[in-house]
C-alpha cells in the first residue's frame, strides 16, 4: 500500500454500503499525508459519515483543513453536484446571458440535481478539476456503494449520449424547421413525448424544455471535450482503484463481480481489503474459531480469483467503531504494516 500512495495520484475506494469504504478512503488519505504527501480526501458519500470520523463538523464544497499531527494535515471535502454542475455550465456557455437562462430554467434545476448518473458524472469532473488544479499531490475519492460505483465509471458514457448533437437534434427539429416552438411540427415520435408531457404538466414545460435544450446545444462541444478529459484520468496510469468487501458471503460475491467489471473496464487495480475479519483470540470458544475458518474459506476464494497480481490486505474487526484520527491510524497498522 506504501507503493500505491507513492505511484498513484488518484486513488479511489469502491465496494458495497456498510463494508468501512468511508473510513477506509480516511485511513488512506491520512497515511498520505503522514507519507509527505498534499492530500485530499473528496466523498460523494451521503451518508456523511467522513466528516465525523475526520472531526469534521460538517462538509462544505470548499476544501477544509483535516489536523492529524505537528504540522500534518489534510484536506476534505463533500461534493456539491449542483454547484458543480453550475460552474460547468457558466464555464462553456458562449455568453452570460446565455448561461443565465440555462441556471434559471426549470428543467435544468430538475436535472442538476436529480437526473440519474448526474450526482456519479459530477463527482468525476470535479476529481478532474481537482487533479487539473495540480495543488494536491494525491486525491483520495470515496464513491457510494457498488451499484452505484459502476455508474460513476459509466456516467460519462450516458451524458455524452445525452449531450450526442444527433440527439439534440431530434429534439429541436420543430422549432429549428418553424422558428417557434409548435406541436404540429413534431416528428411521430418527439410528439408522443411532448403530448404525454403536455397533458400532465401544461404547455409551458414544452417551451421551457425547447429553451433549455437550444441553449444546451451550444455548450455540445465544451461538454463532449470536458467529458473525454475526465474520462481519461480513469483509465490513466496516475490512478487505482481499491474494492473494499468484508467476509459476509453475499457481500464477498458482490466484490467480485465488481472485480470482473473493473477489470473488464481495464481501469488499474490497486487491490483488495477485506475489512473486519474475525480473528479467533481465543481457541477455547468454538464459534468464533468456527466463524473466522468460514471467512478465512471466503477470503481464499478472493486470493484463488485475483491470483499473485494483486495484493489483498485484512483489516480485523475492532471492539470500538473507528470515529477518529487515532482509530484510523490504527487501522493503518494493518493496511501499512
Amino acid at each position: 500500500m506504501h507503493s500505491l500512495i507513492r505511484n498513484k495520484k488518484i486513488i479511489i475506494v469502491t465496494g458495497s454500503g456498510g463494508v468501512g469504504k468511508t473510513t477506509t478512503a480516511a485511513a488512506i488519505a491520512v497515511q498520505a499525508a503522514l507519507m509527505g504527501k498534499k492530500t485530499l480526501v473528496l466523498t460523494i458519500d451521503p451518508a456523511k459519515r467522513l466528516a465525523t470520523t475526520l472531526g469534521i463538523n460538517r462538509f462544505t464544497h470548499i476544501p477544509k483543513e483535516v489536523f492529524i499531527e505537528k504540522n500534518i494535515t489534510l484536506s476534505a471535502m463533500m461534493l456539491d453536484t449542483k454547484e458543480t454542475f453550475d460552474a460547468l455550465i457558466q464555464k462553456y456557455a458562449p455568453s452570460k446571458e446565455v448561461a443565465q437562462k440555462i441556471l434559471t430554467n426549470h428543467i435544468y434545476q430538475f436535472l442538476s440535481t436529480m437526473m440519474a448518473g448526474t450526482q456519479e458524472y459530477m463527482a468525476l469532473e470535479k476529481l478532474y478539476e481537482l487533479n487539473e488544479s495540480r495543488n494536491y499531490d494525491t486525491l483520495i475519492l470515496d464513491t457510494p456503494p457498488a451499484k452505484h460505483a459502476l455508474s460513476f465509471l459509466e456516467a460519462p458514457d450516458r451524458l455524452a449520449h445525452f449531450l450526442d448533437e444527433n440527439i439534440l437534434k431530434w429534439f429541436l427539429k420543430p422549432y429549428l424547421k418553424a422558428g417557434t416552438f409548435s406541436l404540429k411540427m413534431l416528428t411521430s415520435g418527439s410528439h408522443l413525448v411532448f403530448k404525454l408531457i403536455e397533458m400532465l404538466t401544461g404547455l409551458h414545460v414544452l417551451y421551457e424544455l425547447s429553451e433549455f435544450l437550444l441553449n444546451l446545444q451550444s455548450l455540445y462541444s465544451g461538454f463532449r471535450e470536458r467529458t473525454l478529459k475526465a474520462q481519461a484520468i480513469l483509465k490513466s496510469s496516475q490512478t487505482a482503484f481499491l474494492v473494499i468487501t468484508n467476509p459476509e458471503r453475499a457481500v464477498f460475491e458482490q466484490a467480485l463481480e465488481l472485480h470482473k467489471r473493473l477489470s473488464h473496464l481495464q481501469v488499474s487495480l490497486g487491490g483488495f481489503i477485506v475489512n473486519r475479519v474475525t480473528i479467533a483470540f481465543f481457541p477455547t470458544l468454538n464459534a468464533y474459531q468456527k466463524l473466522a475458518q468460514r471467512e478465512k474459506e471466503q477470503i481464499q476464494k478472493i486470493k484463488t480469483v485475483i491470483g499473485k497480481t494483486l495484493p489483498l490486505y485484512e483489516i480485523p474487526f475492532f471492539d470500538n467503531d473507528i470515529h477518529d484520527i487515532k482509530g484510523l491510524r490504527l487501522m493503518n497498522h494493518y493496511l501499512f504494516p
